[in-house]
């Protein structure tokens, strides 16, 4: 893979100018237009799941849409995974003291 090196803010930045098969990367910024279609995109369900992996694994997605869908992915990865966390433990609780939290309540109203 070729690298460019490019100078900002007085550095030198090694920065990647080329995809697979030779083509350069498309590191042009990306308008709000098409900021705002991507978001619409994804809030579709399902098609915005699989968008979003077409968008981070395809090679002739833009630089910025690509890192941001992995980025999403990533996410989305992390929450599903406290989410999962949170269901076991509020089962397990429900399901091991279930009938301790229902004799408490009986006995609640017994004292009323």
């Amino acid at each position: 893979m070729l690298h460019n090196f490019i100078i900002y803010k007085g550095l030198f930045v090694m920065e990647d100018v080329q995809q697979a098969y030779g083509r350069p990367a498309d590191t042009s910024v990306m308008s709000i237009k098409d900021w705002v279609i991507t978001l619409i995109i994804t809030a579709i369900p399902l098609v915005g799941i699989v968008m979003l992996f077409v968008w981070a694994f395809g090679s002739d997605t833009n630089l910025n849409k690509r890192n941001w869908s992995k980025a999403a992915l990533i996410i989305a990865a992390i929450v599903a995974v406290l989410y999962f966390i949170v269901f076991v433990v509020f089962m397990s609780l429900i399901f091991s003291g279930g009938s301790e939290i229902t004799q408490g309540l009986k006995e609640l109203e017994n004292m009323n």
